[in-house]
């Protein structure tokens, strides 16, 4: 019912979460506006996501990088606040 009502869906997890699996489904990755994750992530793990949801990987430990600007203008227009995210949008 969560999913259904919500006008942006975000699944925030770190790239070791991408191995698992579990007997509950809580969502199709096409009800998933956004997966934000670090950059360990396996590039093809992240070609497949991308088919379905928008994959945004964020500098690991501290080291970030600028916002890539066709998201940071994007984001501008939703309710996440400014500068809100140092990431790399694919």
């Amino acid at each position: 019912m969560v999913i259904e009502n919500s006008q942006t869906n975000i699944v925030l997890s770190d790239s070791r979460k991408t191995t698992y699996s579990s007997l509950v489904c809580y969502a199709d990755w096409e009800e998933i506006d956004y997966l934000i994750t670090d950059s360990g992530m396996d590039q093809e793990v992240v070609r497949e996501l991308s088919e379905h949801t928008e994959v945004i990987q964020v500098e690991q430990a501290g080291t970030g990088f600028p916002l890539n600007p066709s998201l940071k203008s994007r984001l501008s227009n939703s309710r996440f606040p400014k500068d809100f995210f140092i990431a790399n949008h694919l």
